[in-house]
């Protein structure tokens, strides 16, 4: 039978090689592979693409933001929300719809492409009950938008103006417009 100093010497012997495995896996990797992600960066910023040329020869907007949306039943009785808006192209937008009586909600993600912008379908399957439905219409914050809108309304949204911007939740500004709906005939 081992002694009680023959099993502290025995785990040392299984500690010892784990923690220097473990020590070995924490290392840093090589240079060599930054060097090469580095390179292929410099070679992109070096030569842009179309849109990001066009994108720098754009000036800031200084036009209040505006949002034109509607919803439509579609035949299979589930919502589409169509609409316009002189925010850039490429500005994503979060469309939502709430049904009031339950809260339940339905979001897309679309994004402004020569002015306008689609989201659909709303509802489940069997389509949307009866009721009221509140719309909202989102310009993502600034931050989280792609860097050829933020060269447009600016880093945190500085540029955008008008009775549709507020102060975003985490940072920077945004635009939302907000609207009821009824569908069917309650």
């Amino acid at each position: 039978m081992a002694t009680a100093g023959e099993r502290k010497g025995r785990s040392w012997i299984v500690i010892l090689p784990v923690l220097w495995v473990m020590a070995g896996c924490s290392e840093e990797p090589e240079r060599p592979d930054a060097t090469e992600s580095e390179a292929t960066a410099t070679t992109v910023s070096e030569s842009p693409s179309a849109s990001q040329e066009d994108a720098s020869s754009l000036s800031p907007m200084t036009d209040p933001v505006t949002i034109e949306a509607r919803v439509e039943a579609r035949p299979d009785e589930r919502l589409k929300v169509t609409g316009q808006t002189n925010l850039p192209d490429g500005t994503e937008v979060m469309v939502m719809i709430e049904r009031v009586a339950s809260g339940v909600r339905w979001r897309h993600l679309t994004r402004v492409e020569a002015g306008r912008f689609s989201a659909e379908p709303f509802g489940p399957g069997s389509g949307v009950p009866d009721g009221e439905y509140a719309v909202s219409v989102s310009a993502r914050p600034a931050h989280a938008q792609p860097e050829a809108v933020r060269d447009v309304i600016g880093a945190q949204g500085e540029h955008l103006q008008g009775e549709l911007v507020s102060e975003a939740r985490h940072r920077g500004r945004t635009a939302t417009l907000r609207f009821d709906y009824t569908s069917g005939t309650s």
